[in-house]
Protein backbone atom coordinates (compact mmCIF):
# COMPACT_ATOMS: atom_id res chain seq x y z
CA UNK A 1 0.00 0.00 0.00
CA UNK A 2 2.91 2.71 0.76
CA UNK A 3 4.57 1.89 -2.46
CA UNK A 4 1.54 3.02 -4.02
CA UNK A 5 1.25 5.71 -2.38
CA UNK A 6 4.44 7.09 -2.66
CA UNK A 7 4.75 6.30 -6.52
CA UNK A 8 0.99 8.18 -6.94
CA UNK A 9 2.58 10.58 -5.18
CA UNK A 10 5.36 10.63 -7.49
CA UNK A 11 3.55 10.47 -10.92
CA UNK A 12 1.25 13.62 -9.59
CA UNK A 13 4.38 15.73 -8.98
CA UNK A 14 5.76 14.85 -12.50
CA UNK A 15 2.12 15.35 -14.24
CA UNK A 16 2.05 19.09 -12.66
CA UNK A 17 6.01 19.74 -13.78
CA UNK A 18 5.30 18.54 -17.17
CA UNK A 19 2.29 20.92 -17.05
CA UNK A 20 4.11 24.05 -16.39
CA UNK A 21 6.57 22.68 -18.81
CA UNK A 22 3.86 22.57 -21.80
CA UNK A 23 1.91 25.99 -20.78
CA UNK A 24 5.28 27.57 -20.09
CA UNK A 25 5.69 30.76 -23.14
CA UNK A 26 9.27 30.68 -22.07
CA UNK A 27 11.54 28.69 -23.70
CA UNK A 28 13.82 28.24 -21.05
CA UNK A 29 11.22 27.91 -18.51
CA UNK A 30 9.82 25.28 -20.51
CA UNK A 31 13.15 23.37 -20.92
CA UNK A 32 14.14 23.82 -17.09
CA UNK A 33 11.21 22.20 -16.07
CA UNK A 34 11.15 19.37 -18.50
CA UNK A 35 14.65 18.60 -17.16
CA UNK A 36 14.59 18.84 -13.86
CA UNK A 37 10.96 15.87 -14.28
CA UNK A 38 12.98 14.03 -16.53
CA UNK A 39 16.04 14.02 -13.45
CA UNK A 40 13.37 13.19 -11.00
CA UNK A 41 11.46 10.68 -13.46
CA UNK A 42 14.95 8.49 -14.48
CA UNK A 43 16.18 8.35 -10.81
CA UNK A 44 12.53 7.02 -9.56
CA UNK A 45 12.78 4.57 -12.35
CA UNK A 46 15.76 3.38 -12.19
CA UNK A 47 15.60 3.04 -8.19
CA UNK A 48 12.13 1.05 -8.96
CA UNK A 49 13.75 -1.11 -11.50
CA UNK A 50 16.32 -1.81 -9.20
CA UNK A 51 13.66 -2.84 -5.87
CA UNK A 52 11.91 -5.08 -8.17
CA UNK A 53 15.02 -6.82 -9.59
CA UNK A 54 14.82 -5.83 -13.38
CA UNK A 55 17.88 -4.22 -13.08
CA UNK A 56 21.20 -3.89 -10.54
CA UNK A 57 21.17 -1.38 -7.81
CA UNK A 58 23.09 1.55 -8.82
CA UNK A 59 23.29 3.66 -5.52
CA UNK A 60 21.30 6.36 -7.26
CA UNK A 61 19.07 8.17 -4.00
CA UNK A 62 15.58 8.35 -4.43
CA UNK A 63 14.93 11.52 -5.32
CA UNK A 64 13.13 13.50 -2.17
CA UNK A 65 12.73 10.53 0.00
CA UNK A 66 16.94 8.84 0.48
CA UNK A 67 18.51 10.90 3.72
CA UNK A 68 21.29 12.69 1.34
CA UNK A 69 22.65 16.10 2.00
CA UNK A 70 24.00 17.18 -1.66
CA UNK A 71 21.10 15.12 -3.43
CA UNK A 72 18.20 16.32 -1.57
CA UNK A 73 19.41 20.09 -1.51
CA UNK A 74 19.86 19.51 -5.45
CA UNK A 75 16.49 18.10 -6.15
CA UNK A 76 14.72 20.96 -3.34
CA UNK A 77 16.07 23.45 -5.37
CA UNK A 78 15.25 22.52 -8.86
CA UNK A 79 11.30 21.71 -7.58
CA UNK A 80 11.49 25.58 -5.99
CA UNK A 81 12.77 26.76 -9.40
CA UNK A 82 9.63 25.36 -11.11
CA UNK A 83 7.38 26.53 -8.54
CA UNK A 84 9.21 30.16 -9.00
CA UNK A 85 8.94 29.98 -13.19
CA UNK A 86 5.47 28.48 -12.67
CA UNK A 87 4.65 31.70 -10.61
CA UNK A 88 6.14 34.08 -12.96
CA UNK A 89 5.67 32.42 -16.28
CA UNK A 90 2.83 33.77 -18.62
CA UNK A 91 0.53 30.92 -19.70
CA UNK A 92 0.17 29.69 -23.82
Amino acid sequence: MGILVISALFLFMLQRIFRVANRSRNQIFSLFSVGVGLLIALAFLINAFGISGLTPIKGIAVPLLSYGGSSMLAMAVGVGMVIMASKKMKYR
